[in-house]
């Protein structure tokens, strides 16, 4: 399976690997010349996203890793949890050493609190305003580097740096308010098996991710594939704080 994840990883680096291409004037110029880091954070006060990773070996489930993040800036609230099955479990280093962790950093009763229950195992601690902000900010962007916001919700820079070479994958709905793109490639591995990469995504006007969808497989077994699916939600959430 880590062969199969970094082959994922470098379709990525191979998307974003684009030469110099000039946008056509037009909606989706209008769209992405406003995009920035700073106005989506600004502007994204509470936020909810649902991540189900899926691997399949010859049509079976072989392991899948759920995550469920939400945050809320006014009230300083921020809840992750993470539930891990199958090949996903156990000591290597591309799996994990639990079934479920659920966590939880907020301001409660005049301080800072993290809280963490790990297969049943609870533990507290006291936190701070830093910390809190840093979890907050892990759900737009979890790497940092020459300008570019990677790793997050936030969609906006990987959008500006390839929306002009890939101009016909781009595509906005009748209102003009959401932007979704559509690709799908080909490479080979290091055994020189062909995966195939079928990959979509939606943002916001603030280039914040609203759904996603990518799936690869062998072309010459199509039964084993990662599926991976993300929805987002900003405005109209409903979450029952613990």
């Amino acid at each position: 399976m880590k062969k199969f994840v970094f082959i994922l990883s470098l379709l990525s680096i191979l998307i974003l690997c684009s030469c110099q291409a000039k946008l056509p004037d037009g909606d989706i110029k209008d769209f992405v010349d406003i995009l920035s880091y700073e106005k989506a954070n600004e502007a994204t006060l509470m936020g909810k996203s649902h991540l189900l990773t899926s691997h399949y070996v010859d049509g079976s489930l072989d392991g899948s890793i759920e995550f469920t993040a939400f945050f809320d800036k006014s009230t300083k609230y921020y809840y992750d949890k993470r539930v891990v099955s199958g090949s996903y479990y156990g000591t290597y280093e591309d799996q994990f050493d639990y079934y479920t962790k659920e966590s939880i950093c907020a301001f409660k009763d005049g301080k800072y609190l993290y809280e963490e229950n790990k297969d049943g195992i609870k533990s507290e601690k006291e936190s701070n305003e830093d910390e809190l902000n840093q979890w907050i900010q892990e759900f737009f962007f979890k790497d940092f580097s020459a300008s570019y916001h990677s790793g997050g919700m936030y969609y906006g820079d990987y959008i500006l740096l390839n929306v002009a070479k890939y101009y016909n994958n781009f595509s906005l709905n009748d209102r003009k308010t959401e932007l979704s793109f559509s690709v799908n490639t080909s490479a080979k591995n290091e055994e020189g098996a062909e995966i195939i990469t079928m990959h979509s995504f939606t943002v916001n006007a603030y280039g914040m991710l609203l759904s996603l969808e990518t799936k690869s497989f062998y072309a010459k077994n199509i039964n084993t594939y990662m599926l991976t699916k993300i929805d987002c939600q900003y405005e109209d959430i409903s979450f029952d704080k613990i």
